[in-house]
């Protein structure tokens, strides 16, 4: 009798353990076994360098499998081998705000987890995000930009949390948080702003400044701004840029920029070099400009640059930037060689360039660049496993090679041949 009256929900909880169990067998039995285990092999140098390096990217093969993946000394993970409840967290590889989760619980709820939306030091972890509110007038959408801001002051775990308007927006299309710092009790919230102007898709780099003791803007700065025409009939186009890496949470003084000139490779001159033998425009690029400002005293200046760094820095699409306590740099690969310019922050000049000759090791692939202390760690795009990716660090003072890996397939076998990894981030704890 009381299996008939509950006949229909011991059937669907049947049905319910059964798929979960299927889950489970073609997760562990199937899924799994279609991603190779893949390790950081020593080829010379100093293992202790690349202790507790986390490289992250995506793996792709020939029957149309593919996963985020991350490589550690330790080995490798994927996305698709975690477990149920693993594979439903919100970041994969994690990334420099995911041990918030755990440690601020309560702040972090309802948060998006980029990390060039939180600052943090030893007194304050600060959020901004953006909040978009869209209403439909007739065909014509409107949008309705607003700040998210959350500050934590981890001595009271008490937070101050509102929203404002983004001023100004009347014709907004885009607004995006590219970098959070607190300076003197204020917020600056570097933003990246895109809207339409005159048949002109208009780009500005701004700052906002948020006094948290009123919760209200009380200043706005652009320090770059473009207009470039999409109607098909241009040549060329100019791209304004943040240098600062935007998964670096931590206290910044300075904001590095970059704005660059470029044409369409076919209409740049074939002649690139002028009665001097001076490259005078790189493949497409035409002019390029760095400038420094400082959040503290809100200046801007530019970077003052030798003709020799400005000729190879026009020849070259690898320019990154890095930025720490007391020095910027700006780093690029020419002719297979790393050069670091590092700028002084008092006369924003280049005082010194290392160059790191790495002889038979090709780095004109690197994609990413970052620098840890007195260390600069270059990792390469690994393609398959007949050409794996570079792991390099390098002493910063002497441009010595400290550490020499590469990330290889344990086991490679005729059916394993055919895959691809692309590299995108390399987190240095």
């Amino acid at each position: 009798m009381l299996v008939k009256r509950f006949w229909k929900l011991i059937t669907l909880t049947i049905v319910i353990i059964v798929v979960l169990i299927a889950y489970f067998i073609q997760t562990s039995l199937v899924v799994a076994n279609q991603f190779p285990e893949l390790e950081l092999k020593t080829i010379s140098g100093d293992e202790s360098v690349i202790k507790n390096i986390q490289i992250s990217g995506d793996y792709y093969d020939q029957s149309n499998y593919s996963s985020a993946v991350m490589v550690t000394d330790e080995g490798s993970t994927y996305r698709e081998k975690l477990s149920y409840f693993e594979y439903l967290e919100a970041t994969f590889p994690p990334n420099e705000v995911a041990s918030f989760k755990d440690e601020y619980r309560n702040f972090m709820r309802n948060k998006w987890m980029s990390p060039s939306s939180y600052f943090d030091n030893e007194e304050y972890l600060a959020y901004v995000g953006v909040d978009v509110a869209t209403e439909r007038f007739n065909t014509i959408y409107h949008h309705d930009y607003f700040f998210e801001v959350d500050v934590l002051n981890k001595t009271t775990n008490k937070s101050n949390a509102f929203k404002i308007k983004v001023p100004g927006q009347a014709d907004y299309s885009d607004v995006q948080v590219m970098d959070v710092q607190l300076v003197n009790g204020e917020l600056k919230v570097v933003t990246d702003i895109g809207y339409y102007h005159n048949e002109q898709h208009v780009y500005e780099l701004m700052v906002y400044t948020i006094d948290l003791s009123t919760n209200k803007i009380t200043g706005d700065d652009t320090l770059l701004a473009v207009e470039n025409n999409e109607e098909g009939d241009w040549d060329g186009w100019t791209d304004i840029s943040l240098l600062n890496d935007y998964r670096d949470i931590s206290e910044q003084k300075y904001l590095l920029l970059q704005k660059s000139e470029n044409k369409k490779p076919e209409s740049v001159s074939q002649e690139s070099h002028n009665e001097d033998g001076v490259v005078e425009a790189g493949w497409g690029v035409t002019d390029r400009a760095f400038f420094l400002y400082n959040l503290e005293t809100e200046e801007f200046n530019p970077i003052n640059l030798s003709d020799i760094h400005r000729n190879e820095l026009l020849s070259t699409d690898d320019v990154t930037g890095h930025m720490n306590d007391s020095h910027a740099y700006i780093t690029y690969v020419i002719e297979g060689k790393l050069k670091v310019l590092d700028i002084r922050l008092d006369d924003f000049s280049v005082g010194s360039d290392i160059v790191f000759n790495w002889d038979e090791l090709d780095i004109s692939d690197a994609t990413q660049v970052k620098m840890n202390e007195d260390k600069i760690y270059v990792m390469e795009r690994f393609k398959n496993y007949k050409d794996p990716a570079k792991v390099i660090v390098g002493d910063m003072a002497t441009g010595d090679l400290l550490y020499e890996g590469e990330i290889v397939m344990k086991d490679v076998d005729d059916e394993t041949e055919n895959y691809e990894l692309q590299f995108y981030n390399m987190v240095i704890n």
